[in-house]
């Protein structure tokens, strides 16, 4: 072997004198000169004998019991109760009883009386005698007493008759007018169907002379229809729809109804309607919502505004011009609710007071903002006033129709 690969501490070690595998002779088995020599076959060690310390095994179980310590654990005391109970002695009572006296009582003997007669006394059913002169003073008595009243009636007749006289009663007669005023308004309220049918007409119709028929009062708005009217885009076959609400009113004087609906393009209309000679006639002006200006106009302080129809609501807009001392504010919207103006009233002027009560309720119910119909005479603002602002000279309607 090359020296220089030699390990000194890697190395074969001596063989020590009791190795018998360095000496292959030894332990050739007899007659076998050559091949190869193994070592002697390892015996297996027996078993020692099973003692009776050592016959117990191992036992497995699903729920072995767990072995418990060789020193004993200090258990519960365990004091059992019997069902015996420790009666008390009674004490002696003071005093001694005194013994029961029996006496005995005898049975009463039995009645021979009839059970349902044992409730009448010993004088039930026998006649009563009275005296004679009892009977005979009743019979005076009550004779008088008739004889006394049939002479007092005709005095007391006469009494009566002088007494009856016609006088004031405390009752008022009713008015004509509140009679016919009723009856109209039961009218007005049946008439929803021709109602409906007029305002279809009027809608669907673009020739003017056809639809002044159905016109209140046309000879006075023909001249206004003709300029102002606008055919409709609506065909002939339509009709108002189901959830069209039919109201009808007296306002100073007039009964008339009010129809509510929507059209094809979901916009809203109202049509007033009354009854004039027994026919029912459709108001032009209020339901277009006719103006001698439009808001447009207004708005930049131009136009007729002699007679104006809108929604009227109070608020509290103010300026130098309209000081909230002397005036109050009002917010005027045109009947499409598409331009607005602002409106004020001296509180001086009566106007003040007639548009005031529209925004009253009551002593209980505090005053409403909502908007309320009007139609106003309108008049140009002092000089320091924006365009849109207008001073209110009359309220000529509480609505747009007129009476």
């Amino acid at each position: 072997m090359d020296p220089a690969l030699n390990d000194p501490r890697n190395h074969i070690p001596e063989v020590s004198p009791d190795d018998e595998w360095g000496d292959a002779e030894a332990i050739r088995p007899e007659g076998r000169e050559t091949g190869t020599v193994l070592p002697p076959k390892r015996e297996h060690a027996t078993a020692p004998p099973a003692t009776k310390q050592n016959t117990k095994g191992l036992r497995i179980e699903s729920n072995p019991a767990s072995r418990r310590s060789e020193k004993p654990e200090q258990s519960l005391e365990v004091k059992e109760i019997s069902g015996s109970v420790v009666r008390l002695n009674p004490e002696e009572p003071t005093a001694e009883k005194m013994p029961r006296q029996h006496s005995f009582q005898q049975r009463p003997a039995a009645s021979t009386e009839q059970p349902w007669h044992r409730a009448e006394t010993q004088d039930w059913g026998k006649p009563k005698k009275h005296a004679l002169r009892w009977i005979l003073g009743a019979s005076f008595g009550v004779i008088s007493m008739i004889i006394g009243a049939m002479i007092l009636l005709p005095l007391i007749n006469k009494s009566n008759a002088q007494r009856t006289a016609i006088g004031p009663t405390g009752l008022e007669p009713v008015e004509p007018t509140a009679i016919l005023t009723d009856q109209a308004l039961e009218e007005l309220i049946l008439k929803q169907a021709e109602a409906e049918q007029i305002f279809r007409f009027f809608a669907c119709q673009s020739i003017v002379d056809d639809i002044l028929p159905v016109i209140r009062n046309s000879e006075s708005v023909e001249h206004l229809i003709r300029s102002h009217h606008q055919p409709g885009s609506l065909t002939k076959d339509w009709l108002p729809p189901e959830d069209t609400t039919w109201n009808v009113f007296y306002v100073d004087g007039l009964p008339f109804g009010v129809m509510e609906g929507k059209l094809p393009d979901y916009s809203g209309f109202t049509a007033y309607l009354t009854l004039t000679n027994d026919t029912l006639l459709l108001d032009w002006r209020a339901t277009t919502g006719y103006g001698t200006a439009t808001f447009d106009e207004l708005s930049r302080n131009q136009g007729d505004s002699s007679e104006i129809r809108g929604w009227i609501s109070p608020t509290v807009f103010y300026s130098t011009t309209f000081p909230e001392g002397e005036y109050q504010s009002y917010r005027f919207v045109s009947p499409d609710k598409g331009t607005s103006i602002w409106c004020y009233v001296s509180k001086s002027d009566p106007a003040a007071k007639s548009i005031g009560k529209l925004f009253q309720s009551g002593t209980i119910l505090a005053n409403t903002t909502d908007p309320k119909k009007v139609t106003l005479q309108l008049t140009r603002g002092p000089s320091g006033a924006l365009l849109n602002q207008w001073l209110i000279e009359d309220l000529h309607h509480n609505d747009w129709i007129t009476p």
